[in-house]
This record gives C-alpha cells, structure tokens and sequence, in this order.
C-alpha cells in the first residue's frame, strides 16, 4: 500500500515538475517573443527622442539663422540709411532725392529726380550706381522708345526702313505690357541695344565712360547733350557680372498722348496751349505746363510708374528709380497710399472713354498737332515726316471720310500753331521747347 502511495505521489510530483517544465517552457517562449517587441518599443522611443532632439537643433539653428538675417537686414538698413544720407548730403543743384520703403518686400527704392539733359546729373547718377550697386533699375524711357528697335544696324534707317514700308520689325520691349518682364532690359537685350542702335548710330549717340550723349531726335545736325535716363542702360552693360535688369519705367508714349487726345476737348486743348504761350512770354523759370494740367498730363502716368516701382520690388532689396526731377514729389506722395496689391500694367494703359462723340475726325487729327507742339516734335519727326499718322482714330466721328485727308490737315493746323510759337520768339529771347 505505502509502495503504490510512493509510487502515486512520485507519479504525481514527476507530472507536476513536467507541467512546471512546460509552464516554464510557455513563459520561456513569451519571453522571447516579447523580447523584440519590447526592443522595438525602445528603438522607437530612442528615435524619438533622437528625432526631438534634431528638431530642437534645428530649430535652434533656424533661430539662429533668422537672428543671423534680421541682424544681417538690420545692417544693412542702417548701410542704406547711411548711404542715402551721404548722399543726399553730396548731390549737385536741381537733383532730388527721396528714400521709400516697401514693407511687403522689406525693399528699399531710392528715388532719383534728374534733369534729363545734363552732364553733371548724368555723371554723378553714374557715380551713384557704382557706390549703391542697386539690384534693379528704373529708368524714365518708354518701351515704346524708337532706338529699341531690335537691330544690327544704323536704327535712324531702319527705322525709315519700318515707318515707310511697315516692315515686319520686333523690339525689345512691349509696346503695351502686361507684365513686368515685358519692359525689362537684362543683360541680352542690353548688348543687342549698345551693339545695335547706339554703337551703330554714331551721328545719334555718342558712348563716353559714365555717360551717353544724344541727339533730340533724328536730325544728325542737332547737338548732342549727356542723356541721364541712358545712365542706367550703360552701368548695367559694363557691369555684366552683376546682371542688373533695367526697367523702362514711362508710360508708352503713342498710347499716352492718344488718350489724352481722347479724353480732352479741343477748346480745353487750346486753352492749355494759349496758358503755354503766356508762361512763356513771362519767361518764368522751370515751367511745366503739365504740372496746371497734373490729371491730364501726369496722374495716369503717375500711376503706371507707381506700379512698375512697386513690382519691381520683388526683384531685390535695393531698388533705384530714375525720374524727372519735377515727379519726385508727387511720386513720393502718391507711394503713401499706394495700393499694396500687385495689378496687371494693362490696367493702367486702358482709355477712359469718355466718349467726345461731338467732335470730329478733324478736331482729332488737330489736338493731335497741339499735343505734339506742347510735348516736343516727337510725332511730326518720327512719323509725319515719314509720311505716316501713327493713330488709327477708330470710333471717331468723320473718319472714313477724312482719314485720306490726315496729312493734309496735319500740315495746315502745324502751320497754323507753329506760326503763334514763331511769333512769341521775335517778341521774347530765344528759348528752346
């Protein structure tokens, strides 16, 4: 009996040692397949927290790096600063200069009114360029200017060449822009226009160090004057390493004096030519006329250059505008309401349409010789001597009937204002319009 006890009770304790085994041998197994899973929780929580500690450095590094640019921003503000106060300090008589500041950009656009035909202006403007070292310029030429013609050869007979015979000829810039990069000079377009019009019309321009001189106009026997407008284009092409763009920045001149032409009536037209007359039998010194007429002559010539100066402040930092000594005011004043949002050029060159449905062809034809008398010759030596009235006068009353008779009339009403100009000479010391 004790011996099948033992032998039960040994049975027993072999079984459970197996069962304990067994157990042993289950945990054994879990163990060791929890192993690697609890290995991958703490490769995942090692790279976590390696992953959190690169995203605090580089956050460190991106608050150092942003520190490094305001620093780097803040200094060079105070250079600008500087610079525009040295200078303003050194510029010649009748030169203008204002600071302004774009925020949008954090862009800086020194604004440099000149007179355009001066040597002194042209070279110190030359200077200028050298010491700021700008990243875009702005320069008070139209795109529509005639030696942008794209050309190789003498631009006074190719442009002959494109009135007379309409010859199928492309310039470097947009003659009505949408955008920005359609007024803009780089560095392909700067060699085609110095190798071409400038460099091959030698009776027109003349290349010194610091400056272009030019001739008014087309005629060979007229003096050459120092060109400030042309000072940009020639920095920027014997400056090639730094690429700086230029911008040609007036309001194209063909579609500005048509809508003008459009917009104002021949009585007004001849009221502001008679206030010419007498400001200048008063001989008065520094007289625009257009500054009596600021909303025809100037406002939407005004708001175009705001736009193209406002744009051209996404192309860099340091901005120089040139500009007629006589805008910088109203430049500068219209910049302190400027529109901050980016608007296409093209809205700026639409006609206001008025609708003058009272006047005739002829009427249109005639504000057109005054315009001319008042500006400068620039439509009778361009086109009329070439045989060509450069305006379609589309929707204006009598045209199909008159059109045939344009040069006819032109040549009658030019007669007839040149004569009252002629007689204001005898009676005044000779001035130049």
């Amino acid at each position: 009996m004790l011996t099948l006890l033992r032998g039960k009770r040994i049975s027993s304790f072999f079984s459970f040692i197996q069962l304990r085994h067994a157990s042993l041998s289950n945990e054994s197994e879990l163990l060791s397949k929890a192993r690697p899973r609890f290995r991958s929780r703490l490769s995942r929580g090692e790279a976590s927290r390696k992953k959190f500690e690169n995203m605090e450095a580089k956050e460190d590094i991106k608050q150092t790096t942003e520190t490094k640019a305001a620093a780097e921003e803040k200094i060079d503000n105070k250079y600008l600063k500087k610079l525009a106060e040295d200078l303003l300090k050194k510029i010649p008589p009748d030169m203008v200069m204002r600071t302004l500041y774009y925020p949008t950009t954090k862009s800086y656009i020194l604004l440099a009114g000149v007179k355009q035909y001066d040597k002194v202006h042209a070279s110190y403007l030359y200077d200028l360029m050298c010491s700021l070292q700008p990243d875009s310029i702005l320069t008070s030429i139209p795109p529509d200017a005639c030696f942008l013609l794209r050309t190789q050869e003498n631009y006074r007979t190719t442009w002959g060449t494109y009135v007379k015979q309409r010859k199928d000829l492309t310039f470097l810039t947009n003659h009505n822009p949408l955008y920005l990069s359609e007024i803009t000079l780089d560095q392909i377009k700067l060699e085609v226009l110095m190798n071409g019009s400038i460099h091959r019309t030698p009776e027109i321009f003349e290349v010194g160090p610091i400056c272009i001189y030019q001739a008014k106009g087309l005629r060979p026997e007229a003096p050459m004057l120092p060109n400030s407008f042309l000072s940009p284009i020639l920095y920027s092409y014997n400056n090639p390493e730094r690429k700086t763009p230029v911008f040609m920045t007036s309001y194209p001149t063909l579609k500005f004096r048509d809508s003008i032409v459009r917009n104002v009536t021949l009585p007004k037209m001849k009221k502001i030519f008679d206030d010419l007359i007498v400001n200048l039998r008063s001989k008065e010194e520094n007289f625009d006329f257009r500054l009596l007429y600021q909303d025809i002559f100037l406002q939407p010539a005004i708001d175009y250059t705001l736009e193209v100066m406002k744009q051209s402040c996404y192309t860099g930092k340091k901005i120089l505008a040139v500009v007629d000594w006589s805008m910088v005011d109203i430049l500068n004043e219209g910049w302190q309401t400027l529109n901050p949002k980016i608007q296409s050029l093209q809205k700026f060159l639409q006609d206001k349409n008025e609708g003058l449905t009272d006047e005739s062809y002829l009427d249109y034809v005639e504000k057109h010789v005054i315009l001319d008398m008042l500006m400068e010759d620039y439509i009778k030596e361009y086109f009329i001597d070439f045989g060509i009235f450069p305006f379609s006068g589309e929707g204006i009353f009598g045209r199909e009937f008159s059109a045939v008779n344009t040069m006819t009339v032109w040549n009658y009403n030019y007669n007839r204002y040149l004569k009252k100009m002629n007689a204001l000479e005898k009676t005044t010391d000779t001035f130049d319009l």
